[in-house]
């Protein structure tokens, strides 16, 4: 029986001005990548407007490459165009989508998540463990809500953790979503910018019927954020991301108001509004200790987090949200 076809998805940028050992990362996904133990894949490389020579190194690999002139600073919009650029040319059984800091270091990790998903036909999105470069785990599924954690973050991995099971999210770093699941739901919602895509695609496709699935026998390293860190630390770099990250909050919510249970509301208001200046300090007391200034998120922040939430709430989604996928808050704490 011929192998399942798979289409996966790398977004990067300025991959080669970011090193992790002394080496580009881009490079070290890319040669990762090509070690993957299965036939019947192709890989697109989105680059989102590198100023460095990312298209050099990446043209020295066999992977299909479509190049954006000027960064869009947009996840969801950049993967669509890699998504629909692999489907008119491959149309591919499954999607992958994955990061430029993520090393398939497991050359059987595609063959086990396609394996898994065809055991069930409902399962529509699967993604696998993945790790921090000191093999401690950086999630093993999300627990989805207004605001998210990853499952087991920080435990050491050992055999324990390789389970097969359902979760309400699967990280986006490194995710795998049947290509039925883009028929019936759409694609991503290039409303969030840069965050939460993943929580709003695993509950659309939810609502659609399709089981959302961590498998533990796969595993890749994630650099988690590096390229975010690296980038340099420019106020007005700082500003934009703290502008998308709450407005990505409040049409969440908006969108997804039914799925979440009141004390994941609460606190993922109290994160967002109060926790963009207040935060907990442990050397005080009393409500001195819960009233104190954030000297990394100053007062300043007030007027981009004004214009986050009105435009958070004036931004409507063509794509279905989920109705009343319920999580239940004893999932959640």
């Amino acid at each position: 029986m011929p192998q399942k076809s798979v289409g996966i998805v790398l977004l990067t940028y300025n991959g080669m001005r970011l090193q992790y050992n002394g080496e580009g990362i881009i490079n070290r996904c890319l040669r990762y990548l090509a070690k993957t133990d299965y036939d019947n894949f192709h890989v697109v490389v989105v680059d989102n407007g590198s100023e460095d020579n990312s298209i050099e190194i990446i043209k020295k690999y066999k992977v299909d490459l479509i190049s954006i002139k000027e960064n869009l600073y947009n996840f969801s919009i950049v993967n669509n165009r890699g998504i629909k650029y692999l489907k008119s040319k491959y149309n591919p059984d499954y999607y992958v989508l994955i990061s430029n800091d993520v090393f398939t270091t497991d050359k059987n990790w595609l063959k086990e998540l396609v394996k898994v998903s065809e055991s069930d036909k409902r399962i529509g999105v699967i993604g696998p463990k993945l790790l921090w470069p000191n093999k401690t785990i950086q999630s093993a599924g999300v627990y989805g809500g207004a605001a998210t954690f990853n499952r087991w973050r920080g435990e050491k991995d050992n055999k324990k953790y390789n389970i097969v099971d359902e979760m309400p999210v699967i990280l986006g770093a490194c995710i795998m979503i049947r290509k039925e699941v883009f028929d019936k739901i759409g694609l991503l919602d290039d409303n969030y910018a840069m965050g939460s895509e993943e929580v709003d695609l695993c509950l659309r496709a939810a609502a659609a019927d399709f089981k959302i699935v961590y498998d533990g026998n796969a595993q890749a390293i994630h650099l988690e954020r590096f390229t975010q860190k690296r980038r340099g630390k420019s106020v007005s770099f700082d500003l934009r991301r703290f502008y998308y990250a709450k407005r990505n909050f409040v049409y969440h919510t908006k969108k997804h108001f039914w799925s979440y249970g009141a004390s994941d509301k609460a606190k993922a208001l109290f994160d967002t509004y109060f926790g963009s200046f207040l935060t907990i300090d442990q050397s005080k007391r009393g409500m001195a200790k819960l009233f104190s200034i954030r000297k990394d998120k100053p007062v300043s922040n007030a007027m981009p987090l004004l214009k986050a939430t009105v435009d958070g709430l004036l931004m409507n989604s063509k794509l279905k949200p989920a109705k009343r996928v319920k999580i239940s808050d004893k999932n959640l704490w």
